[in-house]
């Protein structure tokens, strides 16, 4: 009998750290996306389609696709997003996810909050982040046990800084040159987009189809961690189904992936599931 009361009350306590230590996840990732709506600007701007006159002409067919003129500027934002993550790239197995990020374009900033289903009561959580011009990112496996926890590296940063710029066709207006991007043409169908944050400047290629659609973003040097180093590795994430989302128009659904001795190694399929806008 006293071994069961000794097994129960360890199994509260076990409990009770467990619960801990979700909250003090839930704590710290929430106070950080609280913080980055704080500072996100509230003035209202408008879009205005005389900016782009002066970009190349797969870009003005973008964003004459994708906004309307006159437009609120979007400042900050929330998407919420379902779908599989592959942790191996030996392994084609793929582990249901689901994710939501805010965010705002002045200052320029995410925080991604994301739980990895590895079976079914196996998970792991991860917070991506980039605010005040640094990236950081952390994963807890069951909320428990840190796995990573990388932050204050210029490759971190500069790797944030470009999933901002990718994911910026979910809030098209910070494609703007107003926003600080600079457009460069490619060719017909291709143009570089280059930002500046902080000690920060990054570029991406983006490419359009006929219809103006952004199709894909690519990057031949995106940093990834290896074995403790971080590795300029080729990026690509390609983007589908546009989706009028309250006045604008962006891709549901995505697929992202690392090119691995010029192998795809496809790591996130997404669909964006809601998004709100200021």
């Amino acid at each position: 009998m006293k071994i069961f009361k000794t097994a129960i009350i360890l199994s509260i306590l076990l409990l009770l750290v467990f619960v801990g230590l979700q909250y003090s996840w839930l704590n710290y990732t929430s106070t950080i996306s609280k913080d980055l709506f704080t500072k996100a600007s509230t003035k209202e701007k408008l879009v205005d389609f005389k900016e782009l006159e002066q970009l190349p002409k797969p870009v003005q067919n973008y964003f004459s696709l994708v906004l309307k003129d006159k437009l609120p500027i979007i400042n900050k934002g929330y998407i919420s997003q379902e779908g599989s993550f592959r942790m191996d790239e030996e392994s084609n197995k793929y582990s249901k996810t689901e994710a939501r990020q805010f965010f705002s374009t002045t200052p320029k900033a995410f925080t991604w909050h994301a739980k990895i289903n590895i079976d079914a009561s196996v998970y792991v959580n991860v917070f991506d982040s980039y605010t005040d011009t640094k990236g950081a990112l952390k994963a807890k496996f069951l909320s428990l046990y840190t796995i990573v926890d990388e932050h204050d590296k210029k490759e971190l940063s500069e790797g944030a800084l470009q999933r901002y710029l990718a994911e910026a066709i979910w809030y098209p207006t910070a494609l703007l040159p107003n926003q600080g991007v600079i457009w460069s043409e490619v060719d017909a169908n291709k143009a570089k987009a280059t930002l500046k944050d902080g000690e920060n400047t990054v570029s991406l290629e983006f490419m359009f189809n006929n219809k103006g659609e952004i199709t894909s973003i690519y990057s031949p040097k995106r940093y990834r961690e290896v074995d403790g180093k971080y590795i300029a590795t080729p990026w690509l994430c390609e983007v589908s189904n546009y989706t009028d989302k309250n006045g604008y128009l962006i891709p549901q659904d995505a697929e992202v992936s690392w090119i691995l001795d010029s192998k795809k190694f496809t790591y996130y399929k997404l669909n964006v599931k809601d998004v709100k806008y200021n």
